[in-house]
Order: C-alpha cells, then structure tokens, then sequence
C-alpha cells in the first residue's frame, strides 16, 4: 500500500508529504485548496501526461515520489528480473517522476530508470486511480475482460491454462505450416538459418551443468588473478633492480651499520641479524616465486573460462535463457530442419493437426465462454443491485459479450471480446461505459465493481474522487458505507466534500491554501479527533464552530464506528 508521497513544486503546491494509512483515509478542504492536486500528483506515479504548465512558476521540475510497502504482493520474482528493479530488504518499491520545464520526462523506479509505458504498467499495478479527469480502469474496454475473469474464480483460471497451452500447441502448427507452405526461396533461407543456428550451438558444444562449473571456476579463477596482482606488488618491492626495493633498503641498511662496526665492534651483532633477515627475505622471494608461477599459469586459463561464459551469454541471449534451452532449440532446429527437407508430406500431416487442436481449441474456449456468460450475468445483477445501493436507482450495468472477428478469432484470452454496458435512466438503452458515465457516476460504478470484486483484485490502494458528485443524505451514508467495508481488505484514499465519508474515515487529513512570502501554497495536515469532528461541522454547515453542526458531526463519528464494529 503507499505509505508515503512526496510532492514538489507541482502547481500550488511548493513541498507536501503525506503519509497515508491503511483503511479508509479521506481527504477534504475547502473549494479551490487543491483537493484534486493530490490525485494528480499520484497520477503521474501511474504514467498520466502531466504537462509542464504542473510545474510551480519560478521552478525548474516538479517532482512526486511514492514510496509502497509489501511490493511482493504485487510484484513476482520475474517482474523484478525482467524489468531489472533492485530488490529493497523492506520489500518497499519507490516509484519517482520528474517533469522538467523544458518538457522533459524522468521516471525511475527504486532508482532505475524507466519508460513512461513500464512507469504505467507498474503504477497501475500499485494504484487504481477513480475521478473526472482520468482514464479509468472502467473505461479502458481492453480491461472488462480480466475484471470478468477475475469473478469467474479459480474455475476460469483453470480453464485458461488448458487454453493457454493448447493455443501455443496450435500457433507452433501455424507457424510450421507458414514456413512449410511458402515458396522454395523462402524454404532454402529459412534452412539456411537453421543450419546456421545448429552449427554454432554444436560447435559450442555446452552440455547441462557446464553453466554453473564455469560459474565456479570463475569465480576461483578470478580470486587467483588478484592474488597475482598482489605478487606483483610484492615482487616489485623485492626486486634488487628496484632503487626503493627491499634488497636495496636492506643493503643500505647494511653499509650504514658497517661504518658504525669500524667505530664500535658491538654493533657486529646487528650486521648478523641483517644478514638474517637477507637470507629470509632471499626464503620468502623463492616462496612466492612458485606460487606466482601457478598464478600465471591460472590466469590464462581464466581468460578461456571468461570467453567460454561470454560465448555462453550471447548464444542464450539468441536462443533461451540456459543450457538446456539451448540444446532445446537445438533439438527443435534439427527437427525444423528435417520437416523443411520431407515439406510436402510434413505439411500435409501438420494441416491435419491443425485440424484437429482447432477442435481441442474451440470445446475450451466454449466452454471459457459459457462460464463467461453465466459470470457476466450474475456480475451485472450484482453491480446493478449495487449502483441502486449508491443512489442509481434507475441504472442498468450489464456485461455484453460477442466474438471476435474471424482473422483474429482465437486470442490468448480466448474468442471473446467482453464490454461493460451502463444506461442510468430508465428507457434507455445500455451504451458502452465508456461513452455515457460522467466522472461521479464512473466512480461510483467503479465503486460497485472493486466491492464485488474486492478479494480478486490484487491492486492494494484505491483512490476516489468525485464518487459524492450527486449525491447526498441516505445515500451519502451508503456510499460511505460501502467505502468503509472496502478499506476492510484495500487501502483507500477519497477526496470528498460529504460529511457522511468524513466520518466514516479512519484518518482524516485537510488541505488548505494559504499564502507564504507573497506566493500562495497549498498545505496538507492531519486531523485529530478534535479537529476531525470541526471539520465535518463545517462539511455540514460551513461553520466549524457552529454547536449544532459539531453535535451531529459527533453523532455521524459515533454512528459510523458502531456499523464498523458491527461489520
């Protein structure tokens, strides 16, 4: 969940931290302080065009920084390694942009630089943002399929496996019969680069196992090397040629107590012992001569090991990610090969196999779409019954299913395009969401769907603005309600100016707009149950300290954490 955003310099805003937590955070103020600036502050840790007219006059960048905690829920091992994202030990992931006043863009994520379209494939994965001005999940059509799926439980993840594998069965039909059926120029270059590929993984001649001994090897090869580079020094400082070596400076030594024996015979003692210390220092040369000699003898073979692990990475950069998948592709080349060479018989047996996965194909994507259907249809009952709940009395959500167009017939997902349909008044018919739902209604259907689905979903933080636009009363509570229920397994973040979603708050924070040296700020602070009861006096009445209003602001607290107790 996002436990910290950092923002500055982003329009009225000059530095704000907020430390959000989990549950149900609402965040209110009066008209015009810059409610809406948080939300797109967080919008751009999910890849939203910020322009550079966000930038705080007189300052060169904007910049948000949003810190997560428990980043493996959402992340796996091989998102890590296929983005190349440092690992943080408090599994938290930092996610920064950067809007520069040139129209420059910067993105990182736990320091690592990124694109805006990996910035907004992980963002969205950490945040899913609700309000006006945003391309919501509801609205993106591509997306009503997955959140369909989702409901269909384990059962549809079960069945999409099957299909899955048996799809790629059926595309590694396709693509044999593409390079069986096209003309005999194409047959000889596709053969050529097979025969290619065959030669260069054999003369390589990598067997399973031998990764890991030259991983082994290197790196005792490489502690050998440095151990060399230490000989060396240690050679120089022997070695008589040297002025400053140690035979030298023994020497001197020497001469120099030889001219104080001829004044003073006592000191003869002292020329033994430098005799001494030549004959150990003569001892030890004589040591590590021959473990240099190993050293030298070792390091050439750590330039045959570096160069068979080099060799090793470029040809799993070409053909799989180990030495098994090499031989794999191997295997697969060979036999691509033979097929090339027996094309005519070949083709006529891969066409019948076609056939006949096609038939495999079409009984699970059936069966996919039936538990679709079914799905759908419940799902549509469900939210409908909810957007009622939310004061959308007259509302309609359904689920519309059709197949896809026959060139494109059989996709990863299956042959079914799935659409969200919404009417919210009577007479009317359903309409594509995206085209009819203004910004509070998309966010209160958003609402429905994230309480439906609210334990299939894996995004951890939900941000709603403007769900209270047209609402008010019993349904405000409702609302309120149900946002409460939701913070029960999500973290929650709502900008409102309804009383009712105050209250049911577990933190509450209040952004204002003041003016600071001659230039206006907006600030954020949280409230304490002191002030938290004032500031829903004021959503009530408009006046904080108006005794009427404050005694209902108690009352609306108190209400709403006796249903949370209940719940």
């Amino acid at each position: 969940m996002l436990i910290r955003l950092l923002i500055a310099n982003f329009a009225l805003i000059d530095e704000l931290e907020f430390e959000p937590q989990g549950r149900l955070n609402v965040i209110t103020g009066e008209t015009g302080a810059g409610k809406s600036l948080l939300v797109d502050a967080l919008g751009a840790i999910t890849g939203k065009r910020i322009s550079k007219e966000a930038i705080r006059s007189g300052t060169a960048k904007a910049s948000v920084d949003a810190t997560f905690s428990d980043a493996s829920d959402v992340l796996s091992d091989e998102d890590y390694d296929n983005y190349g994202f440092e690992r943080q030990e408090d599994d938290t992931l930092i996610i920064s942009r950067e809007i520069f006043s040139e129209g420059r863009n910067l993105a990182r994520i736990n320091g690592r630089s990124v694109t805006l379209s990996v910035l907004k494939e992980i963002g969205s994965r950490f945040l899913d943002i609700h309000g006006q001005n945003d391309q919501q999940t509801i609205f993106d059509a591509t997306k009503h399929i997955d959140l369909l799926d989702r409901f269909c439980g384990d059962e549809m993840l079960s069945q999409q496996a099957i299909y899955r594998r048996i799809l790629n069965s059926y595309k590694d039909v396709i693509v044999q019969i593409r390079s069986l059926g096209t003309d005999p120029e194409l047959r000889k270059r596709r053969s050529e680069i097979l025969e290619y590929q065959i030669e260069e993984i054999r003369r390589a001649g990598f067997e399973v196992g031998d990764e890991e001994s030259l991983e082994v090897k290197f790196k005792q090869l490489t502690l050998v090397e440095r151990q060399a580079e230490v000989f060396e020094k240690i050679s120089t400082l022997l070695s008589i040629e040297e002025p400053q070596s140690l035979y030298n400076q023994i020497g001197t030594l020497r001469s120099h107590i030889s001219i104080l024996n001829k004044t003073d015979p006592d000191f003869s003692n002292l020329i033994d012992q430098v005799d001494q210390l030549q004959v150990n220092l003569s001892q030890i040369e004589n040591d590590l001569f021959s473990q240099r000699q190993d050293s030298i003898s070792d390091n050439e073979t750590l330039e045959d090991v570096r160069q068979r692990l080099d060799l090793l990475n470029r040809l799993k950069d070409k053909y799989g990610d180990s030495v098994e998948s090499l031989n794999m592709h191997l295997h697969q080349a060979e036999s691509e090969l033979e097929q090339l060479r027996t094309s005519d018989y070949r083709l006529k047996l891969l066409h019948k196999e076609r056939l006949e996965i096609e038939h495999e194909l079409m009984s699970i994507a059936d069966a996919i779409h039936d538990m679709r259907e079914r799905s759908g249809e419940l799902l549509s009952n469900l939210i409908s019954r909810e957007l009622t709940d939310l004061g959308m009395q007259n509302a309609i959500f359904a689920v519309r299913l059709s197949k896809r167009p026959k060139d494109k017939f059989f996709s990863i997902k299956g042959y079914d395009e799935v659409m969200f349909m919404f009417s919210a008044n009577i007479g009317e018919k359903p309409l594509p969401l995206q085209k009819i739902a203004s910004g509070g209604e998309a966010s209160r259907i958003m609402l429905a769907i994230k309480t439906i689905l609210a334990d299939a979903d894996s995004t951890q933080t939900l941000i709603f603005d403007e769900v209270d636009t047209g609402i008010s009363g019993k349904t405000a509570t409702i609302v309120a309600e149900k946002m409460r229920a939701l913070s029960a397994c999500k973290q929650v973040l709502c900008v409102t100016h309804m009383a009712q979603i105050a209250a049911a708050a577990d933190f509450n924070f209040f952004i204002s707009k003041n003016v600071r040296d001659q230039r206006t700020v907006t600030s954020l602070c949280v409230l304490d149950d002191e002030k938290k009861t004032a500031e829903i006096a004021r959503l009530l009445s408009g006046q904080s300290d108006d005794e009427k209003s404050i005694d209902l602001s108690r009352q609306m607290i108190e209400r709403s954490t006796k249903t949370s107790t209940i719940e």
